[in-house]
């Protein structure tokens, strides 16, 4: 039986087909280069080509420190431990450039799968799972008991990442990716309709900066001189708090909200000063008929997406996806 209704010698499929192997085996030439390999990549790369490009060779640093990691034939089974599940954010293409990527790298990423990629650069099973559901499920988990019957997470970095946990679930949807707060529209400081993440995000953050005339520092959020950003730093965490404090408003009014989770990759001190201004202009905002939603500050930081994703890894191991087994 014929696999399509184009010919098998089609020149338009075959160079399609070209094209869609060059982008891979350039993504892959960052996994796969000698000093990668050996985890020397160049100094002069973008941090986060740094960390895709050090991942394999982190992965078989730690592996090698562990003796207690599966023999060869046993990570062949696929058990458990033998499955890896890094969380980032969902249809990364989609949005390289509003982060500034050049269109060359824009055109690499398309129809990339990183999962799939990193899997075969590690040679073992790897698993995606959403940034912002990932940090919720790992916030959640950390909360005492009882545990909130709705949750909604909301984490400062590049982008706003987001989740909610109700009734002792994760909501991932059919694909994985709702819960997508950071999508919601509130009114910037103008009145004008804007998304929550081109207000609270880090890349908000960068382009006031750049308006200004001054750059975002290089590097991890958490090593930054804040004091050095500022007047610009004050007014980005007013109107990210702002910002948060409608979408924290627009979650509720569709669910039984019982806590918010703000959280972000900045120092604790710049996060503490960004909750203030969340529970600050909540305060400030109209309630219809309902109690104004408990908000708190989340304790997991940066490192929450990596906690969740492993606990999922387990519970989805372990346990059935419909069994409410954290509902209190």
């Amino acid at each position: 039986m014929a696999r399509s209704s184009r010919p098998a010698g089609n020149p338009a499929l075959s160079q399609s087909r070209r094209r869609l192997r060059h982008r891979r085996r350039d993504r892959l030439a960052a996994f796969r280069s000698p000093a990668v390999q050996h985890g020397r990549p160049d100094p002069g790369q973008h941090p986060a080509q740094l960390c895709l490009a050090r991942l394999p060779h982190h992965f078989r640093q730690c592996r090698g420190r562990n003796r207690h990691y599966p023999r060869r034939h046993d990570r062949a089974a696929g058990g458990p431990a033998c499955r890896h599940r890094p969380g980032y954010p969902s249809n990364i293409p989609r949005h390289l450039g509003r982060v500034g990527a050049p269109a060359e790298q824009v055109e690499l990423w398309r129809d990339a799968n990183p999962a799939v990629e990193l899997s075969q650069a590690v040679g073992e099973p790897v698993e995606w799972f959403n940034d912002g559901n990932a940090g919720c499920w790992a916030e959640f988990l950390s909360r005492p008991e009882p545990r909130p019957s709705g949750l909604a997470y909301f984490q400062v970095g590049t982008m706003i990442g987001a989740g909610v946990a109700l009734n002792g679930q994760l909501w991932q949807g059919r694909t994985g990716n709702a819960a997508n707060l950071g999508a919601i529209l509130v009114p910037d400081i103008k009145g004008q309709p804007n998304y929550v993440h081109t207000i609270a995000s880090i890349l908000a953050l960068q382009q006031r900066l750049e308006a200004s005339g001054s750059r975002l520092p290089p590097g991890d959020p958490m090593n930054w001189d804040w004091a050095s950003l500022e007047p610009v730093a004050s007014a980005w965490l007013d109107d990210a708090g702002r910002a948060l404090a409608g979408a924290v408003l627009n979650t509720r009014a569709v669910m039984e909200l019982d806590l918010a989770i703000i959280d972000g990759v900045m120092p604790r001190p710049v996060v503490r000063r960004l909750f203030e201004r969340v529970e600050h202009h909540l305060a400030a905002m109209p309630h219809f008929r309902t109690d104004r939603p408990s908000v708190v500050m989340g304790h997991l930081g940066g490192g929450a997406a990596a906690s969740g994703a492993a606990q999922l890894l387990l519970f989805h191991c372990f346990f059935s996806r419909a069994w409410n087994i954290f509902a209190t």
